[in-house]
């Protein structure tokens, strides 16, 4: 890019789209960026349709998570798939303790079982 087209784009000229693009890919920042000079982790963001606020627990956790590197996303996901194994889990277990019967429940049924099965 000749000096003279930088210096016109500094001076607030805004290249096209596709010099945006390229420029953005090089830098490997985003089109926003550029454009605004805010980083997206400079406004709230909305994941999986759910917004979530600048300044919050989550919001400061999701900024570290897209600042990590691969080995540490690595971890981070081996994490959350132990996590959600024992929620499962836990939830199977429940399940399951829900259908059995109680043992009591089999020896001396309810009165009216017993009524209904004596006529």
């Amino acid at each position: 890019m000749p000096l003279s087209t930088l210096a016109t784009y500094c001076s607030g000229r805004v290249p096209d789209s596709s010099i945006l693009v390229d420029i953005a890919e090089h830098f490997g920042v985003t089109t926003d960026f550029l454009l605004t000079g805010r980083s997206p982790w400079e406004a709230d963001v909305v994941v999986g349709g759910r917004e979530i606020k600048e300044g919050t627990e989550k919001y400061r956790t999701m900024k570290e998570i897209a600042n990590a590197d691969d080995a540490t996303l690595a971890k981070i996901r081996a994490i959350m798939d132990l996590v959600q194994g024992e929620v499962t889990a836990k939830a199977r277990a429940k399940a399951k303790e829900a259908e059995t019967p109680d043992a009591g429940d089999i020896v001396n049924p309810p009165v009216e079982e017993r009524k209904a099965s004596n006529h």
